[in-house]
């Protein structure tokens, strides 16, 4: 393999050899498809500070924020969001899982995942409205390697992309509205959780929303009923049983691994434990291995990207 070049970088005081790596090029080929160094600091798990002192050694030309945003409105199309109701309401709650920030004159919707089924889902949501960037990263809290994805979108998509304390406005409060259930679908997708459990002898659901977001959880404890209550540093709604089943039969799910679990957990409620246990396990287990290799793959991306492991990387110990 050959070595990567040297950049020899003279200052008024001193001179310094600067290593060019593959991560370099990799900051300069995003910074100059119209990405902020904002941007890539958070994608890379540095600071801005070290992303522009590399640039600069780089002698990339910097720009101002609104420039970088000029230019990444026109190194790639950008579609206007398409006005569906059903859709905006499902971005909603989809995008509870997003970093969501204003860029200019775009907005930028970015993510973090170790599942492959949601970068599909990311894919399918925004492909169709501007180009996607994925960037492998380290996770230093848990420990483990991740995808981030980033797109940006053009201003009408303000409306569709608003977060908030509580349930958004213009989201009705009524149970069996579709835009309340398409929101919910979004939800559950970015937050939540399906899952088969013994009850007593028989197999039963459970659907839970797990977000910060006490009032959110609330309002929609108002009309859907569930169990609420605090769970590891976020609140959580539960629902069990029939209530589950009511919510589960009316979600049109987008990701593939609730799909699944939801397909089976309606065809095994009410069966004997027993009976559906196995083939419940298998599921998980085929879902735990996806992600495993999923994390593998980010972090062989990482490695290539950066020239060796992250440094709190125990396996590279």
């Amino acid at each position: 393999m050959a070595a990567d070049p040297v950049c020899v970088c003279l200052n008024e005081n001193s001179a310094s050899i600067f290593m060019e790596s593959s991560r370099d090029r990799e900051w300069v080929r995003v910074y100059e498809s119209g990405s902020s160094m904002e941007a890539i600091a958070r994608k890379f798990g540095v600071s801005s500070s070290t992303v522009r002192r590399h640039l600069m050694m780089l002698k990339v030309e910097l720009r101002d924020g609104r420039e970088a945003s000029i230019k990444a409105s026109t190194k790639y199309p950008k579609y206007p969001f398409s006005g569906d109701a059903l859709e905006g309401a499902y971005l909603c709650g989809f995008i509870e899982d997003c970093h969501i920030r204003k860029s200019g004159r775009l907005i930028e919707v970015s993510t973090t995942t170790t599942h492959p089924s949601m970068e599909v889902l990311y894919q399918r949501l925004f492909q169709n409205y501007g180009n996607i960037y994925r960037v492998a990263s380290f996770d230093h809290l848990h420990l483990y390697y991740r995808f981030q994805f980033a797109t940006y979108l053009e201003s009408s998509f303000e409306e569709a992309l608003q977060k908030g304390p509580g349930l958004p406005p213009n989201v009705p409060r009524a149970i069996e509205n579709p835009l309340l259930l398409e929101y919910l679908a979004g939800l559950v997708d970015a937050e939540g959780g399906v899952r088969l459990y013994k009850n007593g002898r028989m197999a039963d659901s459970v659907l839970y929303i797990t977000i910060n977001k006490y009032r959110l959880l609330t309002s929609l404890r108002r009309v859907f009923g569930g169990r609420l209550y605090f769970h590891e540093r976020a609140w959580r709604l539960v629902f069990y049983g029939k209530r589950a089943n009511y919510i589960l039969d009316r979600l049109n799910l987008k990701h593939a691994e609730k799909i699944t679990k939801s397909a089976f957990v309606k065809k095994a409620r009410g069966q004997r434990w027993n009976a559906v246990s196995d083939e419940w396990l298998s599921i998980v287990r085929g879902i735990d291995a996806d992600v495993i290799q999923y994390r593998e793959q980010a972090r062989a991306e990482y490695i290539r990207v950066h020239g060796s492991p992250h440094p709190k990387d125990l396996m590279g110990l």
